[in-house]
């Protein structure tokens, strides 16, 4: 389990690293960032330092307040990390997360936030389903060769539809003519839309309807929900937003309502005696 906690370093990609520096960076800055340096599309090595290096070489030098390009690294990895991190920054959505975050309770045991499932479930999706390059071009080649039987042959157990093969044979042409106007690699681009179709289809089982007690909220499956508990120095306190989810989950969603409209108190705390406190039979301190 422990290799699928961190997803494959050439995942990222120079377009999604650099929404999330964009997210991260203040606003007033955030114009410094050369589009020219993010306009190309590829997949990055070594966490996009050497993207990042760019981005700070810029003439008018403003992005050096963030440190070294290590450091900047750094930093967005935990702001990708922390759960919600992009409404704390005002941003539209949530970043890539690349690992899982791993949280020790108070009897010293591991817990990961339950979102963090999906991204275990994705790294193992990535390592089963053949997305290698090298395997991309065998099925490239036989789509631009028509050798569809060939193809098909390689996925077993797929039960018959009940349609024309000729059909589907023309709608695959169809689909494939278009690809070809708009793609100088229309096969290679066919052959990685038929796997990851197959994969989407597949995580939607595991997820809708295999195990939805492990994916879906809590607050569907009753189920006891955690807290982070955050310290500083000897003082420790929680999450205010969090603690009333996990005492009222059936009321989730007029608490993110009322988070939308008081803006950032959905990063407001308390004390973790006042947390005890105010939910009297209800909190329970695990440790």
């Amino acid at each position: 389990m422990s290799k699928y906690l961190k997803s494959p370093d050439n995942m990222l990609t120079s377009t999604w690293l650099g929404s999330i520096a964009q997210s991260y960076i203040l606003n007033e800055l955030r114009s410094s960032i050369s589009k020219r340096i993010l306009s190309e599309k590829k997949f990055l090595e070594d966490n996009g330092k050497a993207l990042i290096q760019k981005m700070l070489d810029n003439p008018n030098f403003c992005l050096r307040i963030y440190g070294s390009a290590d450091e900047l690294i750094q930093n967005l990895e935990i702001y990708q990390s922390f759960p919600n991190s992009y409404r704390f920054f005002r941003a539209k959505m949530d970043p890539y997360i690349p690992r899982v975050s791993l949280y020790r309770s108070l009897k010293n045991e591991e817990y990961i936030c339950k979102s963090d499932l999906f991204v275990i479930l994705q790294n193992m999706a990535l390592d089963i389903f053949p997305a290698a390059w090298s395997e991309l071009t065998v099925l490239s080649a036989q789509f631009a060769a028509g050798n569809f039987d060939s193809m098909v042959a390689k996925f077993e157990k797929v039960n018959r539809v009940k349609r024309d093969p000729d059909e589907i044979r023309e709608e695959l042409k169809d689909y494939y003519r278009k690809e070809k106007m708009s793609n100088l690699f229309p096969a290679r681009g066919l052959a990685f839309f038929l796997i990851t179709s197959a994969a989407m289809i597949c995580l939607n089982k595991i997820i809708n309807l295999k195990w939805p007690e492990m994916f879906q909220p809590s607050s569907i499956n009753k189920t006891l929900m955690n807290v982070r508990l955050f310290e500083d120095g000897d003082q420790k306190f929680v999450m205010e937003s969090e603690l009333a989810i996990a005492m009222w989950p059936e009321k989730l969603s007029e608490i993110i309502e009322n988070t939308r409209k008081d803006g950032f108190h959905n990063y407001s705390t308390i004390t973790l005696d006042e947390a005890i406190r105010q939910g009297a039979g209800r909190v329970e301190k695990n440790g």
